[in-house]
């Protein structure tokens, strides 16, 4: 088994400059430690020594990694190969769903380079919320098996994301979307049945004022934006 990070040719820039991505990734159940156990010990050896990323392992067949997108890159061609060799092939075969969690709220934003992948998604919302300024929160990417089973994750900024495939034409997804509030915010709590076209942005949206009843103005919006990536044939 060879797993590889990779970016920069020095190593250094890539993993200093880049934001940490969290991603899951199907891997044959027996192979989940110990794949997951070398990913550390790669991680554990980047530039000048510093830790680049971290996998967890908890649940049989699926691996949880916080790290760069072009370290992320290098580990997906990696475990596709371990995957297409093990095989468990067949079982393996995945759907992607990718997350992102942005805060509307009346006043500036984000830069748009920041928000640039959400680009159309966020020029649809303004339109409903003219002044908002838009700012993105937390962002994941969530493997879901074709054969049915839900996969959760839960990400750093606390959010519990549980997702199952359940129809592959059209792409139906059932989700499930648990966030954690603040003392001046509700948190996200969303569970819904969604088509989603491999590639479209879909946005759905919760209020998420706690402010005092007096308060004037327009309220803080949370919007759940997601996208679904096909599964490689």
């Amino acid at each position: 088994m060879l797993l590889t990070a990779c970016g920069d040719p020095t190593g250094k820039a890539a993993v200093d400059e880049e934001a940490q991505v969290l991603r899951t990734y199907p891997v044959p159940k027996g192979q989940t430690q110990a794949i997951g156990q070398a990913l550390n010990q790669v991680f554990a050896t980047g530039p000048e020594g510093r830790r680049i990323g971290r996998a967890s392992y908890e649940l049989p067949g699926q691996l949880v990694v916080l790290a760069p997108e072009s370290v992320q890159a290098s580990i997906a061609e990696s475990i596709a190969g371990i995957v297409g060799s093990s095989g468990e092939a067949n079982a393996m075969s995945t759907a992607s769903l990718r997350i992102w969690v942005v805060d509307g709220r009346p006043g500036p934003g984000d830069d748009a380079d920041r928000l640039a992948v959400l680009a159309p998604a966020i020029k649809a919302i303004s339109g409903n919320f003219p002044g908002f300024g838009f700012r993105l929160v937390d962002q994941a990417e969530i493997a879901v098996t074709e054969a049915g089973h839900e996969s959760t994750l839960v990400t750093g900024s606390g959010n519990a994301i549980t997702a199952q495939l359940v129809d592959s034409d059209p792409m139906t997804f059932s989700v499930m979307v648990i966030g954690p509030s603040t003392p001046d915010a509700e948190g996200l709590s969303l569970r819904s049945m969604l088509s989603l076209p491999p590639g479209e942005l879909v946005v759905m949206a919760s209020l998420q004022d706690k402010r005092e009843p007096a308060s004037t103005g327009p309220a803080p919006m949370r919007f759940l934006i997601l996208q679904a990536v096909e599964a490689a044939r």
